[in-house]
């Protein structure tokens, strides 16, 4: 049940998803430039926490975002995000190894690594909803992301 607090930002991003086309226009893209050399970087680091059959899944899909959420984020600042069906916005979302990931310029500054790695924990059958249960891996994101970031990616 949806709060009457909460019904004007789903409202708002009912119709700012109606009036972008909701996945007809070219805000979503199934691959970005230089995506397979960013995978390429991510899974390098990841291999010093992962195995190589949890970074194979049998089919990784990843949609990018280029939607405003409607509201400000923490910082103040209206960002790229996936929005959920009732408005709330992500960076990224995964569904195992269906990825939905918010593009903010770089692939270090998006999701990419972040959602990556959700997936490729799927694979192992282990979850983390809040981030706390594997800091292992959770710091492996972050030198992910700083690889990406020196590799101007």
């Amino acid at each position: 049940m949806t709060s009457h607090a909460a019904l004007p930002r789903l409202l708002f991003a009912t119709m700012l998803s109606l009036a972008a086309g909701c996945g007809g226009d070219d805000t979503i893209e199934t691959a970005r430039p230089g995506q397979e050399s960013a995978l390429a970087v991510v899974r390098e680091v990841f291999a010093g926490v992962l195995d190589e059959a949890s970074m194979s899944p049998v089919a990784l899909s990843i949609q990018w975002s280029g939607h405003v959420c409607p509201y400000p984020a923490a910082d103040g600042l209206l960002k790229t995000a996936v929005i959920d069906p009732r408005g709330t916005c992500y960076a990224g979302l995964a569904h195992g190894c269906d990825l939905q990931v918010a593009w903010r310029g770089s692939f270090a500054q998006s999701a990419f690594a972040h959602e990556l790695m959700h997936c490729y924990m799927s694979q192992l059958d282990l979850t983390d909803p809040s981030h706390d249960r594997h800091p292992e891996m959770w710091r492996a994101v972050s030198d992910a992301n700083r690889a990406l970031r020196e590799a101007g990616l």
